[in-house]
Order: C-alpha cells, then sequence, then structure tokens
C-alpha cells in the first residue's frame, strides 16, 4: 500500500508572560524581500549529507511521519497515523517499534506526540484522549504510565531539570499554552495571545524552538518569533516579509483563519509566509519561509547589520521540494523527508540533473519502492555560507 508522508507542520503559537510585559524595545525588526535571493545549490548550503533509507519488514512500515528526534546516534519517529513510534539507528536501522494501541492495561488510545528526554533516558508518549504519558526507557520498554493534567502537543527539555510543556487545546480561561517546569515544579506560565491584536490563536505541532541564546516560539502566517530565558521573556525578532499575506486575513478570529488563508495561498502564488527561525546566536539569525512553492533562507549578521538571502536548496537546476514531502528541522541539521512517488514522476530531464549532480541520491531514489519506508536525506547546515564565503 502506498504510504503518504506527512510533512511536519513546523508551525506555532505566539506566547504572553502572564503578568510580564515584552516590551517592543526587546524586539530586532528584519525586512526580507524574497524577490531578492539568490539560488543556492545543495552541495554549497549543507556541509554534510547523509542519505538514510530506513529498514522496512513486516513489523516496521511507517505510514506517516509527524515527528522525529535524534538523540545519542538514534531516531525516534513518531507515525501519528498508526499511533506507533519507530527506533531507528542513524544510519537507518531498525532498533525497535512501539505499538501499545488498544483498551486495557498500560494501553494508550492514540499516540498524540512524543519527547525524549536525554538527562532521564526516557521515551515520553503522551495520549491527548486519556490525558496519560506512557514512559518508556530509550530501547521502547515501558516503565511507568502517569497523569497528565492536560493535553500536549511538545515538551522541550532545557536541562538542569528543566521543561517547557506546550498544550495541544485550550478553553476560554482554563490553563495556559506554555508551562515551565523546574525540577517537576511549575514555576512559570504564560497566556497565548496575537503580537498585534491580542486575539489567542490555536497552534499546529511545535512551538518552541531551543538555540543556545534562548527559547523561541512562533505561530504559522504571523510576522512574530518570541524569545524567552526559560521562565522570562526577552524580547524576539519581528519578520516584515515583503509579499506577505494580507494582515486582514491573519486577523480573523481563529475559526476562520486557515481556511481563508488555505484559500489566498491557493490563488496567489508568489506569497511569502510561514517565518520560521532555524539558527540563532550571539553572531547571527536564519530565518526560512515559504514564498512561490520554495523554501527559502535568510541570514542576518547582528555584528554588522548585513544579510543574504537564499532560495534552495537545489540540486542543479532541481529545487528539493520536487522530490519532498516533508522537512523537520533539528538544530544545525534539516531531515529531509524524500517522497519516491513524486521523484517517479519527474521528467528526465530533471532526473538527469539529479544524476548529473548527486548520483548517491539518484541511485536510491531509482532502487526505492513507494511501498517501502521513508527515504531521510540528512543535512548539517555548513556554517561558511553565513559568512557569505
Amino acid at each position: 500500500m502506498k504510504k503518504n508522508i506527512c510533512l511536519l507542520l513546523i508551525a506555532a503559537l505566539m506566547c504572553s508572560c502572564a503578568g510580564q510585559d515584552n516590551g517592543k524595545d526587546d524586539f530586532i525588526t528584519i525586512s526580507i524581500d524574497p524577490e531578492d535571493s539568490q539560488i543556492v545549490s545543495i552541495a554549497d548550503f549543507f556541509e554534510k549529507i547523509a542519505i538514510v533509507p530506513l529498514e522496512t519488514n513486516d513489523t516496521i512500515l511507517i505510514n506517516a511521519v509527524y515527528n522525529i528526534i535524534p538523540l545519542n546516534k538514534r531516531l525516534y519517529i513518531l507515525d501519528r497515523r498508526s499511533s506507533s513510534v519507530f527506533i531507528f539507528s542513524d544510519h537507518g536501522e531498525a532498533k525497535a517499534v512501539i505499538h501499545d494501541q488498544g483498551d486495557g492495561p498500560n494501553k494508550y488510545t492514540n499516540a498524540s506526540s512524543i519527547a525524549v528526554n536525554g538527562e532521564k533516558k526516557e521515551l515520553y508518549v503522551m495520549d491527548n484522549q486519556l490525558k496519560k504519558k506512557f514512559v518508556y526507557d530509550l530501547n521502547g520498554r515501558l516503565l511507568r504510565v502517569d497523569t497528565i493534567p492536560y493535553k500536549i502537543s511538545q515538551i522541550l527539555f532545557l536541562g538542569e531539570g528543566r521543561e517547557v510543556w506546550a498544550r495541544s487545546s485550550i478553553e476560554p480561561e482554563d490553563g495556559y499554552i506554555m508551562n515551565c517546569f523546574k525540577q517537576d515544579e511549575l514555576v512559570a506560565q504564560y497566556h497565548p495571545y496575537h503580537y498585534e491584536n491580542g486575539a489567542t490563536i490555536s497552534f499546529w505541532e511545535s512551538p518552541f524552538v531551543l538555540f543556545e541564546d534562548g527559547l523561541y516560539t512562533h505561530i504559522m502566517y504571523n510576522d512574530t518569533i518570541y524569545k524567552y530565558d526559560f521562565n522570562y521573556p526577552k524580547g524576539g525578532l519581528v519578520i516584515k516579509l515583503g509579499h506577505a499575506i494580507p494582515k486582514e486575513l491573519i486577523a480573523l478570529p481563529m475559526q476562520s483563519r486557515e481556511d481563508e488563508i488555505f484559500k489566498y495561498l491557493r490563488k496567489n502564488k508568489k506569497v511569502a509566509h510561514s517565518p520560521y527561525l532555524y539558527i540563532s546566536d550571539e553572531t547571527k539569525v536564519g530565518v526560512s519561509y515559504q514564498y512561490d512553492g520554495y523554501n527559502c533562507f535568510y541570514i542576518y549578521d547582528r555584528l554588522n547589520g548585513e544579510s543574504c538571502s537564499f532560495r534552495g536548496p537545489h540540486i542543479g537546476k532541481v529545487h528539493i521540494v520536487d522530490i519532498l514531502y516533508g522537512t523537520i528541522a533539528c538544530g544545525d541539521y534539516f531531515y529531509y523527508i524524500l517522497d519516491p512517488s513524486k521523484y517517479q514522476d519527474l521528467e528526465t530531464k530533471k532526473k538527469s540533473e539529479i544524476q548529473s549532480f548527486y548520483p548517491e541520491l539518484f541511485n536510491t531514489l531509482e532502487r526505492a519502492s513507494i511501498d517501502d519506508n521513508p527515504i531521510l536525506m540528512v543535512a548539517k547546515l555548513n556554517k561558511k555560507i553565513f559568512r557569505n564565503e
């Protein structure tokens, strides 16, 4: 049966601290013109690339990739469609599968989200219907089942016993989206709000991303990325995209916003949207966004105020999206989920481009079956490109 690989929508929410003021003075404004970007090759954009076909056998069959968490040379993959968690080596060798769906004791109804706690060496599978957290060791052996107070979309571990929990849904006056814990004690909570008009918002899968200089939170389509020092707001980034989605659509009520924006994007191809922070440190900021059907990347140098923008990466003249079904960013690494069926539908000229510029990838895709588990392309960002070298 042909499997659909589901793009993990790297999108999220805006948060503000209850009782705190995120002053605009703490925000950096970045203006991006998507038309002012250069084509970049895959060889220039990444310093290291690995092609990782995930092993397929009778018990390891992935339907849809919703999340990938790398840790200690292993990949923990959530397939929400089958309510399973697959454990692979970083070379694609199948190690274990968790499929404890059922009605009996220590069984979950659905695997809603996963998290891996490197400090405690534990894997968490959240069942939001039962409001339970199933705790496994890193080899997939069940250790215990904990009750959770609300539905959880994401748990982020900041070290030294610090955790941030993101609720997957919220009712009016019933809790907070962002919940900060230290040594299992709740130390801060944040309400969701829209930066410009104060409207509460919904979010998708992964609201938070962590870098050395702080914790950031997003919402799909919007223009502001908030920064926190664990439990204290530290400003953030205001992204001014040229050719952006009209503000009147973003300001629509939550119930109709996503549908109206989706209709607008279907009718208008040259629209820049979904800014996402993929790198941040003391010297640079990297923002990805979508434009005209392509992944685009913007680099801002904090020290001298210079910037550069890229459209890509390309394999010869073939953009990576032509063979792609999804992307998951983890720090300096991009996990591209390749789609053999899209490759099979490519015109011969584009296949020849891939063969010429990336023979290993060409040979892997030529051998691939649409019934096999996904092929991952794991790519590490090239830091030299940030300095225009």
